[in-house]
């Protein structure tokens, strides 16, 4: 029979995880109070891991580690590529045989695995214990899960992937009734583990779909229709020249290799320049750069207002703009090099950049929104852009942005030109081929 200790810790540990343990705002913050949870009922644990399969485009799996020393929790992920590898045909794969790892024999559907500093063959990736002084690791895979962990299924709502493990420094290990009350608590442990989980999910592709900042409002809940911001920022555009033709002369993989590369390449600079993608679009990229403490606000800017804004953030976002189209342009040149000795088809962007108002939020039908920029400032840096063929230039803007950008010699007036829905003349700039060089 059950001490009536253990019973207590029980109900102790159930009515925590479904009160306190859902209302946390992170699974990091989860992980931490969970074990100090464990740790007031007297379960000696020292180092907790818990690790899953996550719904992301590049990232598979995600674990985190908390240690009673120092209260540290750390983190890890694993991309889908390799995951896939390791899942595919684990039996074959060497790192993991070899390691005969906690995770891998949950992985294989083991119910349970112990592993003790007395063992005679620790396996290498808990060759830790012994050194840190811990004298058992203790491991168990959610309930209900049967088989081995896959991605090819997709991950399911309200299916957990992956396991938990507990370790101790206590002499001679846990006890049985140490035991007991994790095996028979790891159900509201996985539910719970779920919940965040999900909620990481939603949040990170959100993120991936929409832009970290455009994902993570949708996330916090502004979902209202006509619900939105008025930004002063850069607004960029930029697309792939000549690619209706391309997409002619090459198969629908080629083309979306092509396209991939050149959305990694924009993604990765303009991320590294401070601004954001919003909008993937064919094959033409929308962004904004903006870094004004008051450059959003729920009414349009008086003219007080953008003379402060523009003193706060003009210069430094257009020439952050400016900076992420030199190294943009200089990175294409060498991808496409690159591409062409591999037998590969590289590709030419035009950018297209202005700086003015938009608003910013949801606009669609009641049940189909999208959040998004709209207004005139983004209709003139999409028209400027589609300048770059006409002028045979690959980095165009407004006489707006080259004002604010105060890099004068950096830029060369190509004139004035009536644009499709701009209701006067706009002075178009062609950034100058020797800055490009010399970025």
């Amino acid at each position: 029979m059950e001490s009536c200790s253990v019973t207590r810790k029980i109900d102790a540990l159930h009515n925590w995880l479904h009160s306190t343990g859902v209302a946390l705002r992170s699974r990091r913050d989860f992980v931490d109070a969970y074990c100090l949870q464990l740790r007031s009922l007297e379960i000696p644990i020292d180092r907790f891991w818990m690790s899953a399969v996550v719904l992301h485009p590049l990232t598979a799996a995600h674990a985190v580690k908390w240690e009673a020393e120092g209260g540290r929790i750390t983190e890890r992920s694993w991309s889908r590529d390799h995951f896939i590898r390791f899942v595919t045909d684990p039996a074959n794969n060497q790192e993991a045989a070899a390691s005969r790892s906690p995770m891998y024999q949950l992985m294989m559907g083991v119910t349970s695995v112990t592993i003790k500093d007395t063992d005679s063959d620790i396996p290498p990736d808990c060759d830790w214990m012994i050194p840190e002084g811990y004298t058992e690791l203790f491991a168990l895979p959610p309930p209900g899960k049967l088989g081995a962990w896959s991605l090819e299924s997709g991950v399911q709502p309200g299916k957990l992937e992956g396991g938990f493990t507990w370790s101790t420094k206590q002499p001679g290990g846990f006890t049985e009734q140490d035991k007991k009350i994790l095996i028979r608590t790891v159900g509201a442990l996985s539910t719970v583990t779920r919940l965040y989980i999900a909620l990481e999910n939603s949040k990170s592709l959100l993120q991936a779909y929409l832009g970290e900042d455009a994902g993570s409002r949708v996330h916090r809940g502004e979902i209202e229709r006509g619900e939105g911001l008025t930004i002063r920022s850069v607004v960029w555009f930029s697309d792939v020249r000549g690619f209706t033709q391309m997409s002619c002369e090459l198969s629908r993989t080629e083309l979306i290799d092509v396209l991939n590369s050149v959305f990694e390449l924009t993604h990765k600079i303009v991320q590294k320049h401070g601004g954001q993608i919003l909008k993937l679009i064919g094959d033409g990229c929308m962004a904004i750069f903006s870094h004004s403490s008051k450059g959003f606000q729920r009414f349009s800017f008086s003219s007080d207002d953008k003379i402060e804004i523009d003193d706060e953030q003009g210069a430094r976002v257009c020439a952050s703009a400016r900076m992420a189209a030199t190294e943009l342009q200089n990175e294409l040149t060498r991808l496409k090099l690159e591409r062409e000795r591999r037998g590969l088809r590289g590709a030419n962007v035009g950018v297209g950049l202005h700086y003015g108002d938009v608003s910013y939020g949801n606009v669609g039908a009641a049940d189909r929104l999208d959040f998004t920029v709209l207004g005139p400032c983004v209709n003139l840096a999409s028209r400027t852009e589609g300048m770059c063929s006409k002028l045979d230039a690959k980095v165009l803007a407004t006489g707006q942005f080259v004002q604010l950008d105060r890099e004068p010699d950096a830029w060369k007036c190509r004139g004035d030109y009536e644009l499709k829905g701009v209701s006067c003349p706009t002075t178009i700039y062609e950034l100058m081929e020797d800055e490009n060089s010399a970025q």
